[in-house]
């Protein structure tokens, strides 16, 4: 599978084409971001035209998406398409999508290329998991970083290339800013704003380490492992298969809110392994990790009211009829 992605910020618009063989389709359908347009559709050479419709997925609680068929083939299927986006169409509250000048970010819950996948959640599972070859590029303006849960194999000029014969192929997430990198013990952290008190940081990222590591089994996180500082109310996330996290620039600004970091990089090594199914479901996996994260910080802040806190605020969430 290939993928090259061209951004224009100033545009606020991309470009793709997206090259399949036929090992690589499972479905004869797939879907799309809503404001986009297919541009092209090239099947075994031969140009393709087909309609789509809007439709909503119940394995993503409704998200509203274009559904295009596609026939058999016996090669490639290549397809063009180009779009806007304006950080109304992701599939969740938090999970937004955005490209303009200070910051742009494609991740797979937005449908930023072609989702091959049945309505169900075994079939979105499989097919964000499988792994395989996949070239991806992306193309940014002059002065920008592209920084992506897959690996960095190359650049050349202001192109990113990233593969990986282990990648899950289809879950490709980018964050494309005018990052600076920064190079610490605890990691490689790319931010987006010049301010940063690095050694607040390695305090509690040492803090973190050491207590899990005595409190709840010894994890070796990696030295290289990315953090992605993206912008408030985009929605940390943690892709554990490549040692990437993305996370909101507001964790940086105080101890306090260094809780955000903590709960990410906990994912990393010591969230409860169960049955995959089990472990993907949010109140499962994410219940631990809030759990490390509140007895982290009861330790960090020598204070025992984050239980209290913690609850309270989980209380209010489920009442207010919201999630």
């Amino acid at each position: 599978m290939d993928m090259s992605f061209k951004i224009d910020v100033f545009k606020e618009s991309l470009t793709c084409q997206c090259k399949y063989e036929k090992c690589d389709i499972c479905t004869s359908h797939f879907y799309l971001n809503r404001d986009f347009t297919v541009k092209s559709i090239q099947i075994d050479d031969k140009n393709f035209f087909t309609p789509s419709s809007l439709v909503k997925l119940d394995v993503l609680e409704g998200y509203l998406v274009r559904k295009f068929q596609v026939p058999k083939f016996s090669n490639t299927l290549i397809i063009e398409f180009e779009g806007y986006l304006t950080g109304d169409t992701g599939c969740c509250p938090y999970v937004k999508e955005t490209i303009n000048e200070n910051f742009t970010f494609i991740r797979w819950e937005t449908f930023c290329y072609p989702m091959f996948i049945e309505d169900t959640q075994e079939s979105l599972f499989k097919y964000l998991t499988i792994s395989g070859y996949a070239d991806i590029s992306v193309e940014v303006p002059y002065g920008y970083e592209a920084i992506a849960s897959e690996k960095l194999t190359s650049k050349k000029e202001n192109i990113f290339y990233f593969n990986d014969h282990k990648a899950a192929k289809y879950n490709f997430n980018c964050a494309i800013a005018k990052y600076k990198e920064l190079i610490l013990p605890t990691g490689i952290f790319y931010l987006l704003n010049g301010s940063f008190d690095s050694d607040m940081l390695i305090e509690v990222m040492d803090f973190t380490s050491k207590y899990m590591n005595s409190h709840f089994g010894y994890r070796d996180i990696k030295s290289n492992t990315k953090y992605v500082s993206i912008p408030d109310g985009y929605g940390s996330f943690t892709c554990e298969e490549n040692d990437t996290i993305f996370i909101q620039e507001s964790t940086f600004s105080s101890k306090k809110n260094m809780n955000q970091i903590i709960h990410e990089f906990t994912h990393l090594g010591w969230n409860a392994k169960a049955e995959e199914t089990v472990s993907r479901s949010r109140f499962f996996d994410e219940a631990f990790t809030s759990y490390y994260e509140m007895r982290i910080m009861n330790a960090l802040e020598r204070k025992e009211h984050y239980l209290d806190l913690y609850s309270k605020t989980w209380n209010e969430q489920m009442n207010s009829g919201k999630l």
